[in-house]
């Protein structure tokens, strides 16, 4: 159960992650 919850938060964290680069960049770029 531990690593399934894991996995669940890890794959949350990297497309949160994802997101917010997208946004940085977005920024950055203007």
């Amino acid at each position: 159960e531990v690593e399934g919850r894991d996995a669940i938060f890890k794959e949350f964290h990297f497309k949160d992650f994802n997101r917010a680069f997208g946004f940085m960049t977005r920024v950055a770029h203007h």
